[in-house]
């Protein structure tokens, strides 16, 4: 098992969200061009539960910002359904975190999520969480082949 990285979550956010054919921006908000996607991460916590492993949340809001700077809630609330649309796998709103080693592949649902206007930017609320490793495990050495000798007296 692999140990998940923020970047590996935004990697994928960025390339699944790439798809809808808009820039998406996460570093400075002030330097976005509209239209375009804005990657907000509002909340990281880690909570270490047992011996090697660890709870992670992370809360996003993924912003949009429509062509004009007045707004438009049309043209905001449908980009917002489709980033909504997007996510959707038979059902779930799911993230595909992908590895060269497909083994190693993550998919982790999109809790909660959320649609609203404010202040003419939409926001697409919603919380991940997971287990995860850290750390190295103590490796064991394997118990070798043991050899009996019975002694028939």
């Amino acid at each position: 098992m692999i140990t998940i990285k923020y970047s590996d979550i935004k990697g994928a956010l960025i390339a699944t969200i790439s798809k809808l054919g808009l820039p998406v921006f996460y570093e400075d908000i002030n330097k976005i061009r509209r239209p375009c996607y804005y990657i907000d991460l509002v909340n990281y916590q880690k909570d270490f539960r047992s011996n090697y492993r660890e709870f992670k949340q992370l809360d996003f809001d993924i912003m949009y910002f429509s062509s004009d700077k007045e707004g438009n809630n049309s043209e905001t609330i449908e980009a917002l359904e489709n980033l909504d649309n997007n996510f959707e796998v038979a059902g779930n709103k799911i993230l595909s975190i992908l590895f060269e080693d497909k083994s190693l592949n993550r998919y982790l649902t999109l809790k909660d999520t959320r649609i609203n206007i404010v202040d003419n930017v939409g926001h697409y609320e919603f919380y991940i969480d997971l287990f995860d490793v850290y750390g190295k495990p103590v490796d064991y050495q394997l118990m070798q082949e043991l050899k009996l000798e019975v002694n028939n007296e």
